[in-house]
């Protein structure tokens, strides 16, 4: 007996992958299931971001719920090395990290972060930080 096998083709899109080329490319190829991922993307853009997607082309979408994660912005250096008790400041706009200062994504977090607070594995290492001054 033949047994018929269904492959699922499953695409995360973002920043890069959203433009109505693009989409409309996924769905020539067959792509079966739009992922949007909200670590990437803020809660206020949510809703705006699906419209744009189901105008553009008729592919299901679903949502990775996982959490928003907070990461670091844009660093000078890949390689920034921190000692236990160094200080960095967080300002509350964009800037290039070094290891004096990094910022945040979601934009705006900090806002959201009191003295004391505990961030763990910050950007997926094992970085702990916590917030001493406002």
């Amino acid at each position: 007996m033949n047994k018929l096998v269904s492959t699922e083709i499953i695409c995360t899109i973002g920043p890069v992958s959203l433009n109505s080329d693009t989409l409309s490319a996924f769905q020539e190829l067959g792509v079966t299931l739009l992922r949007i991922n909200l670590s990437h993307t803020r809660a206020d853009e949510l809703a705006d971001l699906i419209e744009y997607v189901q105008s553009t082309c008729s592919i299901p979408i679903c949502i990775d719920t996982e959490g928003a994660q907070i990461r670091t912005g844009q660093l000078s250096d890949s390689n920034i090395n921190l000692s236990i008790n160094d200080v960095i400041y967080i300002p509350d706009k964009l800037v290039m990290g070094t290891k004096d200062q990094i910022n945040l994504y979601p934009e705006g977090i900090i806002n959201d972060l009191e003295i004391g607070d505990l961030i763990h594995k910050l950007t997926f290492c094992l970085i702990s930080t916590q917030i001493c001054s406002i």
